[in-house]
This record gives structure tokens, C-alpha cells and sequence, in this order.
């Protein structure tokens, strides 16, 4: 039974941050390790967010920029190294995966040879479930950002408007706000294979952090 919900609504229903929260935005990735931080993220024009939780209490948001779905690079490669780096850094399975938004076409977000299933997402990444929120045409059904509470893991997004609106962070006094960026530390690429290199700008470029 997976853990992980996609909650999509109005505005008058969604539910106002109160509590610690933190920006993910592209090139960032993020663990809330215990589901103390909400994590927010937005900005998306063809970057793909991947939201990652297990069993237990931690959460993980990686927002991969929309280049990563160019034909020089793999998605599938960089969707691999990221579950495997969560994976390490939680000492955890990932069981849920969520991915949102992605540049649209025929491949439901991958512009690649190669259409990314759900069944080779859930292959590549080792996870459960997938819940696959990439547009399939230049549409945006469910809005282009989000909320994810790890606490209740549900990735929140509006019907109108925009997520963080709704959630009331563009208003909530900065004291709840994070600065993850006194946490940050640099992203670790892997050696091999050769075309690891085709991570470097766009997944975890801006480097990664753990919050409570």
C-alpha cells in the first residue's frame, strides 16, 4: 500500500504552512529527515521534481533541471543516481517516488529515444510506487509548483493559482523559513560510468542538505 498521496486542491482547502519550510529549488536537493521541514518547490518551465519517501519518517525532493531530458543526456541515469544517493544517505529502501511536472511530448516528459515507463522508473530507482504527475502535452493540470510534507507525505498542488499562495508561504513571517543554504554541502557525482559527467549541471548543481 503506498505511502506517498498526491492531494490536488482549491485553494480554500489547502492547507496553511505553520511550520518550518524550505525553497528546493532546480539543482537543489533536500532530506527532511525526520518530517520537520515542509519542502516547497517551484520555478518548473520543464524541470522534473522528484519526491522520495520510504516507511518511515524521512522525506527526500530532488528538482532536476529540464535539461537533463535533452537527447545528450539520460534521465534514467540521473533518476538511478539520486535513489541511490537517498538511499545512502537515509540508509533506507525508497518505496515511493513521486515525479511532477517535465517537458511534455510523447514520451510523458522525456524527450529521449526511450520512453521512461513507470515500470523502468520503478526498475532504475528500486522503489514500489510511482506516482507520475509529468505533463503529457503543454498543459499543466496540476499547476507548476508544490507543497510536500513529509510529515503526512502528501505533495500538495492547487487547482487555481499557485501552491505556494495557497499554503500561505508567500505571506508567513520568514522565521519559519529555513536557510538551507548554511546547510549546504556539494553534490557527490559518481566516477563512473563515463557519461556521469552529464549530471553536473543539472542534478544537484546547487548542492544538497539535511533538515530536520
Amino acid at each position: 500500500m503506498p505511502k506517498l498521496v498526491h492531494k490536488h486542491l482549491p485553494p480554500d482547502k489547502f492547507p496553511k504552512v505553520a511550520k518550518s519550510w524550505t525553497d528546493a529549488d532546480s539543482g537543489w536537493v533536500v532530506i527532511s529527515q525526520n518530517g520537520g521541514t515542509i519542502i516547497y518547490s517551484g520555478g518548473f518551465s520543464g524541470c522534473i521534481g522528484v519526491v522520495m519517501c520510504s516507511s518511515r519518517k524521512w522525506g527526500a525532493m530532488a528538482h532536476m533541471n529540464q535539461m537533463q531530458q535533452n537527447p545528450s543526456q539520460s534521465l534514467e541515469f540521473a533518476l538511478s543516481t539520486i535513489a541511490d544517493f537517498i538511499r545512502k544517505q537515509t540508509t533506507d529502501k525508497i518505496v515511493d517516488v513521486l515525479l511532477f511536472y517535465g517537458d511534455p511530448g510523447e514520451n510523458l516528459g522525456e524527450r529521449q529515444g526511450s520512453n521512461l515507463t513507470i515500470a523502468k522508473v520503478k526498475e532504475v530507482m528500486q522503489c514500489e510506487n510511482v506516482i507520475d504527475l509529468r505533463r503529457k502535452t503543454s498543459a499543466t493540470p496540476h499547476g507548476s509548483d508544490f507543497i510536500y510534507d513529509p510529515s503526512l507525505q502528501v505533495v500538495y498542488t492547487a487547482t487555481t493559482g499557485t501552491a505556494c499562495d495557497a499554503a500561505g508561504l508567500s505571506t508567513l513571517d520568514d522565521k519559519f523559513e529555513v536557510d538551507k543554504s548554511s546547510k549546504k554541502k556539494a553534490f557527490p557525482y559518481p566516477k563512473e560510468p563515463e557519461n556521469a559527467k552529464t549530471l553536473l549541471k543539472f542534478l544537484g548543481h546547487k548542492g544538497w542538505c539535511i533538515l530536520p
